[in-house]
């Protein structure tokens, strides 16, 4: 139970949300309610970037909040979260920007792009946004928290109904808005993301298309993995707030293409599967080890800075520095991690060249070797497979773990097989 589980249980036990909800469709909690009951400030409490962040009352309740004044929210029944995933690359077009083209600048490092600022700062170095939009006198306008004014509009709760929404005032962040033809208001993120909360497209668009004659274009941004990824929105409805539909997708990445083929599958020697003083792995996204040893190069290197950046509970901390110890990549002295020589080199590889080395650190242990041949082979493999092979290979993990150990190796195996096909 994370903190903000046990104060929306409390907070439930007290006002009966859930039954004002079912029978009203909607209920409406003061920030002073949130703070003397929960005990938390509301700011923690009612933020939730993304979907598994939500808190179990929520998630298991299918509810959704919305700011809705500086002091109340609005709690119902309705989809707050839009799926995306940065990885689904087959579909479209890879450009990749020329490194050479920012040379002249000391003081840019690609390596280090630890935050949501600079890693918009780059991108506009790059010409990111002008390549994205198709104009090429763009000028940063406008950025920062703001105050909504009045904001009216609908949103469809998970019942069918339409309900009218007023928001008086409440505060929203616009993280760049680019100015050209069009005012571009752009929301950006760190980290491999599966979806996002359409409030933070969704309010400073109606906020500006209020506001100026120009059209109003919300754009998401994710950097991961020294990848630019752009994804372009339009709202069909410009006062429904579930009217969002994706329009574009692009990606920028500063690597060369690697061709990946059968050859890195030639191991003359493997690894033990079970590692002294390392704990087997159980993490099942490569994509946030890869994030991990990225940040800790970013001088990110404790495990209350990996907590928060993620909003991690600490045991998922733990989880995915020790799947990124086990590849040899990080090293732990007293409270801190560093990234061993092993690490440092695979952090300074071009994108897919990484992808590459990583690979070979994975397959390089048997377990992961012979699960891999099989998906390779036929596409698919069941979980008492990879118990039996994770038994042939002598993994010696708790009974209770091992089914979600065997899904860790099945889910990076699956991850290598994704890197084949988009290099083949």
């Amino acid at each position: 139970m994370t903190k903000n589980d046990t104060a929306w249980q409390e907070i439930e036990n007290e006002l009966n949300i859930i039954r004002h909800v079912n029978n009203n469709n909607e209920f409406i909690i003061t920030t002073n309610q949130i703070k003397s009951i929960g005990e938390r400030e509301p700011r923690l409490m009612a933020k939730f970037d993304h979907k598994d962040k939500l808190p179990k009352l929520f998630s298991k309740n299918e509810l959704g909040i919305l700011p809705v004044s500086r002091s109340e929210y609005f709690i119902s029944k309705f989809r707050l979260f839009c799926d995306v995933n940065v990885n689904n690359d087959k579909d479209i077009d890879e450009i990749i920007v020329d490194k050479n083209s920012i040379s002249k600048y000391k003081t840019i490092n690609i390596n280090e792009i630890n935050s949501e600022d600079k890693a918009l700062l780059i991108a506009k170095i790059f010409n990111v946004f002008q390549n994205f939009t198709g104009e090429n006198d763009l000028r940063i306008t406008n950025k920062g928290r703001f105050g909504t004014d009045i904001l009216n509009f609908s949103l469809e709760t998970l019942s069918g109904n339409l309900k009218e929404i007023v928001v008086r005032g409440s505060m929203a962040d616009l993280d760049l808005g680019i100015e050209g033809n069009n005012f571009y208001t752009v929301e950006a993120k760190m980290g491999k993301i599966n979806d996002f909360n359409i409030r933070q497209l969704y309010y400073p668009f109606l906020y500006w298309s209020n506001r100026i004659d120009k059209p109003v274009i919300p754009i998401f941004f994710v950097y991961h993995d020294k990848s630019f990824h752009l994804y372009q929105y339009h709202f069909l409805d410009k006062t429904n707030f579930h009217s969002i539909k994706l329009i574009k997708h692009s990606k920028f990445s500063v690597s060369k293409k690697v061709i990946l083929n059968e050859s890195i599958l030639d191991i003359d020697e493997f690894l033990l599967s079970d590692l002294e003083g390392v704990p087997f792995p159980q993490a099942d996204d490569f994509e946030k080890v890869i994030d991990v040893i990225d940040l800790i190069y970013s001088n990110y290197n404790n495990k209350e800075d990996f907590t928060e950046y993620f909003d991690f509970t600490p045991r998922q901390t733990d989880y995915y520095f020790n799947a990124a110890r086990y590849l040899g990549l990080v090293e732990r002295h007293n409270r801190n991690f560093y990234l061993t020589e092993l690490g440092l080199d695979t952090v300074r590889f071009e994108r897919t060249t990484r992808h590459a080395k990583l690979i070979k650190l994975i397959l390089l242990h048997k377990v992961f070797y012979d699960v891999f041949m099989i998906i390779f082979r036929d596409n698919t493999i069941t979980n008492d497979e990879i118990i039996e092979i994770m038994e042939n290979n002598n993994v010696s993990v708790s009974e209770n773990t091992l089914s979600r150990r065997a899904q860790t190796i099945k889910s990076w195996c699956l991850w290598i097989k994704e890197k084949f096909e988009e290099n083949a």
